[in-house]
């Protein structure tokens, strides 16, 4: 009887034993597993701010040239209100794979003069000896299509462009629809600004989105000097105008940086925060760029950085750059086997300590039963 309630007693010891280390093994296994997880958020963390900085870094720059280049390079070629600047010459410093911005960032970089309808025939003979064939001031017709621009009293026509294009120079952006306001915003105020993005023209198939910042430039007759803004006693001589795709922007930046698993989302933050406007998605891990279609609010996730925090501003526009780690994928690079081996040599250690006695119980009885076997025989 005794024997049987000893055997009882043990059994039940080992198989409470088997509980307690499975329910360890458990605690164990989410400790573990909680620590890759903490890494992995930190090195989000790490990425998502690398992913803003370089973004705002680069859009600061391509912000900070076109200041440079009107300072340094037009006021020392610019005399008696009339320019002397030359196409090879804006060419060389405007040259998009110089030192002067990150390849990939800027598209091209356009100068706008103001031309009055006097000047309209040197002007288009300049542009025809120019480019080699027949130039003229055009807009764009309803239906997309270049036609010869009505007489007008001024025109604001695209005459340098780096790189060069022919398509597009002579178009009057002056009285442009599109970008005609935003033209005569900058010179209004006196000041850079920069319009929200719209589909870029003069491309075949699917326009690219883009936007472009109108950078007026001015002379003051006073002081005979050149200014980007105009802070009193000059007269507007034209624009500089820095012109970004912006799916070619953030994938050429974003290339510069180690980034894995995560996507990185650009939003137009300007007016309304709480509805911006998606302006790119890129799957970096992926092989597709796309533009984003998705809202703000609907990144979420354990791995998502999307706080006002992450905003950057050209002149009067804000941009939110948000960052999403893939879900599992991101998570998964951070994933090992060493959870479950700690668990598992655990488990195996624990059961090994709990079946000693049982294994001493059986021994102890067995020898006992064939010593009593022997001494009745």
């Amino acid at each position: 009887m005794m024997d049987t309630l000893i055997t009882r007693g043990i059994l039940c010891s080992f198989f409470f034993a088997i509980a307690v280390t499975v329910a360890l093994a458990v605690v164990e296994y989410y400790l573990v597993s909680n620590r890759e997880y903490q890494a992995a958020q930190q090195a989000f963390t790490t990425q998502s701010y690398n992913a803003f900085q370089a973004v705002s870094s680069a859009f600061g720059a391509a912000v900070i040239y076109p200041e440079l280049m009107s300072t340094l390079f037009f006021s020392s070629t610019y005399a008696n209100g009339t320019s002397s600047v030359t196409f090879p010459q804006f060419l060389a410093f405007s040259d998009p794979v110089g030192a002067y911005w990150l390849p990939g960032v800027l598209y091209e970089v356009e100068w706008v003069p103001r031309i009055t309808n006097a000047q309209r025939p040197a002007f288009e003979a300049a542009m025809t000896k120019l480019y080699g064939f027949n130039k003229t001031i055009f807009n764009f017709d309803n239906n997309g299509n270049p036609a010869l621009s009505s007489v007008a009293a001024t025109y604001d026509p695209i005459y340098y462009v780096s790189p060069m294009d022919n398509f597009i120079s002579g178009l009057n952006l002056g009285s442009d629809p599109v970008e005609g306001p935003a033209i005569q915003t900058a010179l209004t105020t006196g000041i850079p600004f920069v319009r929200a993005a719209f589909p870029l023209r003069g491309f075949s198939g699917v326009p690219p989105l883009g936007f472009t910042m109108y950078m007026p430039v001015f002379y003051n007759d006073t002081t005979g000097k050149v200014q980007l803004f105009n802070s009193g006693g000059g007269h507007y001589i034209g624009c500089i105008l820095p012109v970004f795709i912006i799916s070619n922007a953030l994938s050429a930046v974003l290339a510069k940086q180690t980034l894995s698993g995560i996507d990185v989302y650009l939003f137009d933050t300007t007016g309304d925060a709480a509805a911006p406007t998606p302006l790119y998605m890129g799957f970096l891990s992926r092989t597709n760029l796309a533009p984003a279609t998705t809202v703000m609010t609907s990144l979420s996730g354990d791995f998502v950085s999307a706080s006002s925090a992450n905003e950057f501003t050209i002149f009067n526009r804000r941009y939110r750059v948000c960052v999403v780690g893939q879900g599992g994928t991101f998570l998964a690079q951070f994933q090992t086997y060493v959870p479950l081996l700690i668990v598992l040599l655990s488990v195996f250690a624990k059961l090994l300590t709990s079946a000693t006695p049982i294994y001493w119980f059986i021994y102890i009885k067995t020898c006992g039963k064939e010593f009593d076997d022997a001494n009745k025989a």
